[in-house]
């Protein structure tokens, strides 16, 4: 993952993966337990979890079914970070 001086993500697909871990993290699940759940291979998921690749929109929404949300709830957190950190 590519990161500024800051430290913060410099994509908006990066900012998405952000989302995903903190929701993972209020839920309590592993990444593996999530990458099962959704049929993925761990090491595919693990590259998506750290930003390294960008979530598929159904991916997206699997993982986010996973903890009773939707893709948008992911996706309108992390465009308000990432459009809030880019608009200063």
């Amino acid at each position: 993952m590519e990161t500024n001086r800051s430290g913060l993500p410099q994509t908006f697909d990066e900012e998405v993966s952000g989302a995903v871990r903190a929701e993972m993290a209020r839920a309590r699940l592993a990444q593996a337990t999530v990458a099962e759940a959704i049929h993925m291979h761990p090491n595919v998921f693990g590259r998506k979890y750290r930003g390294e690749s960008a979530f598929a929109p159904s991916e997206l929404a699997a993982v986010a079914h996973l903890m009773g949300l939707s893709a948008a709830d992911l996706t309108s957190e992390a465009e308000r970070r990432f459009f809030a950190r880019t608009a200063a």
